[in-house]
């Protein structure tokens, strides 16, 4: 039978319960086992139940299907380390709604330092959520909008693109890629991240991207290219930005590129993978970018991979993430491992707090 919690005095009673009645959130005490005691009025009247109810409350009950397994999880490792327990989920209410809390919950102990119970409270939630999403909504416009709608199709180049925002509080970032081909057998390429978040970032990448799309018209080479549109950039825009831009000769299977202090290109190959060489300032900072062009080829079954620092910086675990990219890269020479299969295996499922872009550029095989 498990014990009560340890008793309060009649005044700290009284006092705990009128402060409970008083806020709007819903707020209980349980055993150590986590059974429910004593819940406040709002609690009552949004499960529709009584204080006797309480004996058979239990989570699970109460939740949205899609909630009910790491809520009932994280609850009970709670229970059973003492740790304090906060999560999100939504509870379904009288009428049968769903709705977001924000729920926590803490325990007492006794004299003696054993768990005698436990106090928390569930915050209504859904305004929040309702303006993620509405961010949420405001992030996919804006990829729609700044992300290539169609890449080339080339006879033995195959190109991929993809952009992941950010999942925390669906932030719009600055990063982006382009490919354009500018005559036949010609195809530019660039990458790159404006610093910072939001709409600000967002609209200085729009800025850095035309500059470098109007450059790649006018310049044969990607140091001047970069040259070009950072005069251009630095005039109308105060931001800073790194960035790679390449130049593809797909009948030779030739990649000249240019750097501005942006992290490294990789080639690689089913034996091998390795990074490339850069040099060059942000753009943005002022004077020359100080970039020079590197060339190098593609054999038939290798790739040169392209990518912003999100890929490598979400788990802050910049060097080991490097090895697992350089890893990672080689399935993408052979085919085995697409763009978007790339930040899955290195990023993971955690969710991630800045954006990123990738590109890949791959020499199919000889048959």
């Amino acid at each position: 039978m498990d014990a009560l919690p340890r008793p309060l005095s009649a005044s700290d009673e009284m006092s705990f319960r009128a402060l409970a009645e008083m806020i709007p959130q819903l707020v209980w005490r349980a055993r150590p086992s986590g059974q429910l005691v004593y819940a406040n009025g709002h609690f009552l009247r949004y499960f529709d139940c009584t204080l006797d109810d309480l004996a058979t409350w239990r989570l699970a009950d109460h939740l949205h299907p899609d909630d009910v397994k790491t809520s009932v999880r994280t609850w009970r490792r709670c229970l059973a380390s003492g740790e304090s327990y906060e999560i999100e989920y939504r509870f379904r209410d009288r009428q049968g709604a769903f709705h977001w809390f924000l729920s926590r919950g803490m325990p007492y102990r006794s004299f003696g330092g054993e768990i005698a119970g436990w106090f928390g409270t569930s915050t209504p939630i859904d305004r929040q959520h309702e303006r993620l999403e509405r961010q949420r909504r405001v992030v996919d416009a804006f990829v729609q909008a700044f992300v290539p709608r169609q890449i080339p199709r080339l006879e033995n180049v195959r190109i991929e693109g993809v952009y992941f925002a950010a999942d925390v509080e669906a932030q719009v970032g600055g990063d982006w890629y382009d490919v354009l081909e500018l005559e036949k057998g010609l195809v530019f390429v660039s990458i790159g991240d404006v610093i910072g978040h939001g709409v600000p970032a967002a609209l200085s990448m729009a800025h850095i991207r035309q500059a470098l799309l109007g450059a790649a018209f006018e310049e044969r080479s990607p140091s001047a290219i970069l040259q070009r549109a950072n005069r251009i950039f630095t005039r109308i825009d105060s931001s800073i930005a790194s960035a790679i831009v390449g130049l593809l000769d797909t009948a030779r299977g030739r990649l000249r590129y240019g750097t501005a202090g942006h992290p490294p290109p990789i080639h690689a190959s089913r034996a091998e993978a390795t990074f490339l060489p850069t040099a060059g300032t942000l753009l943005g900072v002022g004077g020359e970018v100080a970039s020079v062009d590197f060339e190098v080829e593609l054999e038939p079954g290798s790739a040169i991979i392209l990518y912003t620092d999100g890929l490598t910086e979400a788990r802050r675990a910049i060097t080991e993430d490097e090895k697992r990219l350089l890893a990672a890269s080689r399935h993408v020479a052979v085919g085995t491992l697409s763009a978007a299969d790339l930040h899955r295996a290195i990023v993971g499922p955690a969710p991630t707090r800045d954006d990123t872009a990738i590109l890949t550029l791959r020499l199919a095989p000889t048959s």
